[in-house]
This record gives C-alpha cells, sequence and structure tokens, in this order.
C-alpha cells in the first residue's frame, strides 16, 4: 500500500473499494435456518443481518419463517394469501445490497398451482423491476427458479404475482428456501482524492463517489476537471460536481479547480464604447437599451454583435440573448426616420404593432397618453398630456418611449419598459408583471378600442378613470372612460451601427502614411493624394493615384504633416468606376477598424520613413494599410513612373558638386544612369 502524504493545498482522502479487473465469483446462500420460526403469518417479519444464514437482511410480508412445509433443512420462509385479504399480496425481499450481484436461484413451492410468483430486483431497495414471472408445475414440491440480474441492481424480492388467481376461501401458500446469489468480487483498491487548490475547492469521498465542493467565485475546471496522477483509473464527470472513479490499482484522482472567468462586455453606440460591463463566464448577458450616445435623428433598434459600416435598407437580427463565453462589444443598431412620423388613430382591424394607448379628453378633460415607460404600471397619474390634431399626434421621442408594443396573436401588450400589463382576477385593477396576459380586442361604433381580459365573473376592460384621486389607466368592471389606440407610422432606413458622416478629417504625421476607412472616401480636390500599389518588383512598387475608394481599401497618403484635410464620404450609390481597375488590381490591404492581429513575423511590409519595410511585429492597429511580402528584399522603394526613389524629408540642399544616387548614397565614379547633383537630377548617357 502506498503511503499518502498530506501536501498543502491539497486535501487528501481515502477509501477503499471494490476495482474494475481480475474479477471474480461468489456465491452466498441463504437458508432461513438462523432465524427463530413462528406460527404467525398475517404480519410483517424482519430478519437482521446477524439472523441470516450469509448477512443478508430481509422483510417478510405476510409471512415468517417456519418449520412447517419446510423445502430443506429446518426452516423456510413461507407466507400466505389470505382470502380475506386478497389485496395483501405477499412478498419476500432482501434489505441489504450486494455489489456486483448477478444472479439469483432458489427453491419455491406453492400449495394451488393459481399462484403465480414474481423473481424481481432493484438498484436502491425501493424500485422494482420484475424479471420473472414463475408458473409453477406441480404442488408439494420445490421447484428449482433462476434468474439472471441486470449489472446495478443490489436486491431482491419473491412474492406473489398480481397475476395470480386469489383464494376463494382459506389461504394460499407460497414457500422459499436455498436462496442463492451469485455476485462478482472485484479486487479492493485505495483511491486518493485531492483538491489542486483548497482555497478554490475542497474534495470528498464515499466509496467511488468524489464530490467537489467549490469555493465562492471558483468552479471545477471546464477544460481539465480531474487529473489521475497516480496509479490507474476510469473517471467518470457526472456533471453534477460528482466524479465515479473505477479504479485498477490504487490511484489519486485531482480534482482541478479555477476560478470563474469574468468577461468585460463593452457596449458601443455611434462607434464609441458608451459603457461596459463584467459578466461571469456562461452567465446571461442583459442587454439593455442605451442610455447616451444616439444621434439626432435616429433611434436605437437593437443590439448586433457585428459592425454595420454601410447603411442598409432593412433591419438586420438583433441579439436579444446571449452568454459571456469570451470579452465581446455589442454594437447599437441605429435608424433613420422617413419623413415625418406620426401616431395615427386606428379604429378597426387587426391590432399589431406599437401603439400609444389615450384617453381623448373632453371639453373639461384634457388627453393623456398611458407612460408604457414605467415600472409599475398600476400607479395614479399614470399618463402623460398629448394634443390630437385629427386623429393624429405628432411624433416625439417623449412619446416614442412611452408606447406599448401589442401582439394580437397572443393578446399581449408590453410596454417600453419591458414589462406587461393585465389583471389577474374579475375586478378592478391592474397587475405589471414580467410575462404576457392574453387580452381581446375590438372596436365599438366609435372607434373606441375595447380590450379585455374575461374571468368566470366577467370581463375587465382597460379604461381610463380620470377622477381627481385616481386619474389611472387601469382595468375596470365598467364606468369609466373609453380609449383610443394610435398607432405609430414611423418607417425606418439606413441600419447601421456607425452613422455615415459627410466627412471625415485626416491628419497625416508624415508626408507619406498608409490608410484605410471604414467609409468609401473621395480624395478629389482635397489636397491629400491618395495612391494603391498597383505593381510590384523584387525592390519597389509602383504607386498609382486614385481619387474615389471603396470601404477599406489600403492606400498611401500624400500630404503635408500635421496638416488637417477633409475627405468627403461617398454616397452608397457612387460611381467608383473611374478606379475600378487600379483598386481591383491593388496589392495594399487595409486593417479595417479594428487592425490585424496573428500576423507572422517578418511576413509583410509597412510603411516606414517613406519605404516600405519588413515588419517583425504579429499586429498592426486599424485604419493602416500593409503590404505582404513577396520579396526578399527588406525594404521597397516607391516608383511614380520616373524611376525608383526612396522618400525621405530633406532639410537641405547639398551644393558639393557630388554624385548622389536617388536613394542618397555617393557615388565617387559615377556611370550611365540618373544622379542628384547639387539638388537637381543628372543623367548620365
Amino acid at each position: 500500500m502506498k503511503k499518502a502524504l498530506l501536501l498543502k493545498p491539497m486535501l487528501l482522502l481515502f477509501a477503499l473499494i471494490v476495482g474494475s479487473s481480475c474479477a471474480w465469483a461468489e456465491k452466498k446462500t441463504e437458508g432461513f435456518e438462523n432465524k427463530a420460526p413462528s406460527q404467525t403469518y398475517n404480519s410483517t417479519v424482519v430478519i437482521s443481518e446477524a439472523e441470516s444464514d450469509c448477512s443478508i437482511g430481509w422483510t417478510i410480508y405476510y409471512g415468517t419463517v417456519s418449520t412447517n412445509d419446510k423445502i430443506s433443512g429446518s426452516n423456510s420462509a413461507q407466507m400466505r394469501w389470505y382470502a380475506n385479504a386478497t389485496s395483501n399480496l405477499p412478498y419476500i425481499k432482501s434489505t441489504t445490497a450486494i455489489d456486483g450481484l448477478t444472479n439469483v436461484s432458489l427453491k419455491a413451492r406453492t400449495s394451488d398451482l393459481k399462484v403465480k410468483m414474481d423473481i424481481s430486483y432493484s438498484a436502491d431497495g425501493s424500485s422494482w423491476t420484475v424479471g420473472q414471472t414463475y408458473t409453477f408445475t406441480e404442488t408439494g414440491k420445490g421447484e428449482s427458479v433462476s434468474l439472471d440480474i441486470p449489472s446495478g441492481n443490489k436486491y431482491v424480492m419473491f412474492g406473489v404475482s398480481s397475476s395470480s388467481t386469489a383464494p376463494s376461501s382459506g389461504n394460499y401458500k407460497l414457500i422459499v428456501d436455498d436462496v442463492v446469489f451469485t455476485y462478482t468480487v472485484l479486487p479492493a483498491y485505495t483511491i486518493t482524492a485531492v483538491s489542486n487548490d483548497t482555497d478554490k475547492g475542497t474534495v470528498s469521498l464515499s466509496g467511488g463517489t468524489i464530490t467537489a465542493s467549490p469555493k465562492s467565485g471558483c468552479r471545477v475546471s471546464t477544460t481539465e476537471p480531474y487529473t489521475v496522477t497516480d496509479g490507474t483509473a476510469t473517471v467518470t464527470n457526472n456533471g453534477d460536481d460528482t466524479f465515479t472513479v473505477s479504479p485498477t490499482s490504487d490511484c489519486t484522482i485531482q480534482i482541478n479547480f479555477e476560478e470563474i472567468p469574468t468577461w468585460t462586455v463593452s457596449w458601443s453606440v455611434n462607434g464609441t464604447v458608451v459603457s461596459t460591463s463584467s459578466v461571469k463566464d456562461n452567465q446571461s448577458i442583459t442587454f439593455d437599451p442605451p442610455t447616451s450616445g444616439v444621434p439626432t435623428g435616429y433611434s436605437f433598434m437593437g443590439w448586433s454583435d457585428t459592425k454595420i459600416l454601410t447603411p442598409q435598407a432593412s433591419a438586420p437580427t438583433y441579439v436579444t440573448s446571449a452568454m459571456a463565453t469570451a470579452d465581446k462589444t455589442y454594437y447599437a443598431v441605429l435608424a433613420a426616420k422617413n419623413g415625418d412620423p406620426y401616431f395615427v388613430k386606428q379604429t378597426s382591424g387587426d391590432v399589431d404593432g406599437e401603439y400609444l394607448i389615450v384617453y381623448e379628453g373632453d371639453n373639461t378633460h384634457s388627453s393623456v397618453a398611458f407612460k408604457g415607460s414605467l415600472e409599475n404600471f398600476d400607479a395614479k397619474d399614470n399618463g402623460i398630456g398629448v394634443t390630437i390634431t385629427d386623429n393624429k399626434i405628432a411624433w416625439s421621442q417623449t412619446y416614442d418611449d412611452n408606447t406599448f408594443s401589442i401582439d394580437s396573436k397572443t393578446g399581449f401588450i408590453k410596454g417600453k419598459s419591458g414589462k406587461y400589463i393585465g389583471q389577474s382576477s374579475y375586478a378592478n385593477g391592474l397587475v405589471t408583471s414580467e410575462t404576457g396576459v392574453a387580452n381581446t380586442f375590438s372596436f365599438d361604433n366609435d372607434g373606441d378600442a375595447v380590450i379585455g381580459i374575461t374571468f368566470s365573473g366577467g370581463t375587465v376592460t382597460l379604461r381610463y378613470n380620470y377622477a381627481s384621486d385616481q386619474l389611472r389607466f387601469r382595468y375596470y368592471k365598467a364606468n369609466q372612460q373609453a380609449i383610443a389606440l394610435y398607432k405609430s407610422m414611423i418607417s425606418y432606413s439606413d441600419y447601421c451601427t456607425t452613422v455615415v458622416p459627410e466627412n471625415v478629417t485626416i491628419t497625416p504625421t508624415k508626408e507619406y502614411v498608409s490608410f484605410s476607412s471604414p467609409y468609401p472616401l473621395d480624395f478629389t480636390d482635397t489636397g491629400l493624394t491618395a495612391y494603391v500599389v498597383s505593381d510590384e518588383t523584387s525592390t519597389s512598387v509602383t504607386l498609382t493615384v486614385v481619387n474615389k475608394v471603396p470601404v477599406n481599401t489600403g492606400l498611401v497618403l500624400k500630404g503635408t504633416a500635421n496638416t488637417e484635410y477633409t475627405v468627403p464620404v461617398l454616397s452608397g450609390d457612387a460611381d467608383l468606376s473611374g478606379d475600378a481597375d487600379a483598386i481591383t488590381n491593388n496589392k495594399l490591404k487595409g486593417t479595417g477598424t479594428e487592425g490585424v492581429t496573428g500576423l507572422t513575423p517578418k511576413s509583410v511590409y509597412v510603411l516606414s520613413d517613406g519605404k516600405f519595410k519588413v515588419y517583425t511585429r504579429t499586429e498592426i492597429a486599424g485604419g493602416k494599410a500593409y503590404l505582404p511580402k513577396t520579396s526578399p528584399a527588406p525594404s521597397l522603394s516607391f516608383d511614380f513612373g520616373e524611376g525608383t526613389t526612396g522618400i525621405q524629408n530633406i532639410e537641405r540642399t547639398i551644393n558639393d558638386n557630388q554624385y548622389y544616387t536617388l536613394d542618397g548614397r555617393r557615388v565617387v565614379q559615377p556611370t550611365k544612369g540618373l544622379y542628384i547633383v547639387n539638388g537637381k537630377k543628372v543623367i548620365i548617357k
């Protein structure tokens, strides 16, 4: 046996249990010889393990151990089925678990062939399965019966079957003897249960089951919940912080605890993160509307898990629920209102959409709309004033924030607060709930809305009470003011997560910079020159001027350092055909707004000091451009169609009558070619 060491912070526990190899079969026989016999058959008799021939406890219902009509030895277990108590079916059942039970055999006898015997088995001693119903062939003689027991069952029961024919008088006898249990014996091994860190969780061991108890803020590891650190065993993760161990040698099982990760959820509105929230791993994320950042003229429509930089005509699929599994940014979907929005009174037809629920007022009372933004709708003065002109209400953000969403299919009425209105009984009142309550909808001859809920006592109807001590919308049984439904006639377009500006401002930090934009841009007459890389050799790249460029086009920009340039954003239907060929063949790659990560070092060129130089890092920031590396050269110069040049900032002109190459190297004995002499280009033929 291995010696166990208790090392902080590990908690070690030990238990002897059965293993799973080198097994053998053994038998136990019960002849009921050790229990004192009795002649009382119409009660329950308990045989303790000490009174058993093989240390198996028994319970006999309507029977006893008896010397009468015994099958073998001095005693047998005898049960009697009485004509005056036919609903009391006699049985004898074992009460001691037998691990590894595979078979039970016995001898049984009956006093009447109308009796059939059920042989049942159980895993827990309380839920039973009939494995066999035995039909006797003769009376007065013990008949041999055998049943194989399915794995995992540990108890047996023999009793009068419900399919037997009951006695009309007296009783029938069922006698059992020489019960033989066959079971598999497995070698005993020591299991040691270990916590990898007792500050994060502890373990306990019962038999072959380890129970993990994580500390607050911790859990069993989701990637490697356990480790067999010593010996051999099969471990089953039961998924409820318990583990079943089947050892094949002495073994140590380490349960691995970890802190529950906390993820950062960011909420971006119009390109700016306006808030963040911390959510534990695999916990639900709460999607609330933003409280700031929505630009004028746009409405928040829902959340998206991807950016929508190019406005689209139809709404995307919104994310309304998710579990936190990593740091994540969600983007507010914004949409522009079309035309002059308003609410119009609906007097017939199906009720579906966004509505103001309105009391239209009279000569002495003002018009009021139900506040859909309330967290508790059943409150005094639960309305806001509205102005009605020709059955219309001009749109305002305040009104829009107090609408109700009505679904005629379900009958649910949901306020902008996310809560539902309804009523729970035939009484005046209103219930605010997290789940919908079914309403019915119709219109009367005056065009007023009839919204009701029917109970056994009658129907309550949503109405308005203008009594000075009430001033509230509520469900009433009768005698309050009618209401009307004003439907939102707002339509939306240009769904996006960032509202496209008319212009963008670009301030280059050097004369030449790399660039990419989330918007299509027009560089015509802006003072900035935009280039794409149209060709590449082993030593240089050819730059070609472009004016109108699509989203995320990799560019080289030329301008005056630290000068602001205003560049117009192109509309979605702008004609880009003039530069289409150059852009199609562009070898530069834009990095988008998020940047590029996971690059292999030295796999790309980036712009640096007027040249494309080999980049040794693995990520590039957003709004830049890079060139995939296809040349062995450490750098590539620019070619504008007048030969290759390295672009440098020249502070002064050198007047020394010396010859220099275009990249600034002095040449003592120039040959044919193009040189710089005293700041001017000179060609030697």
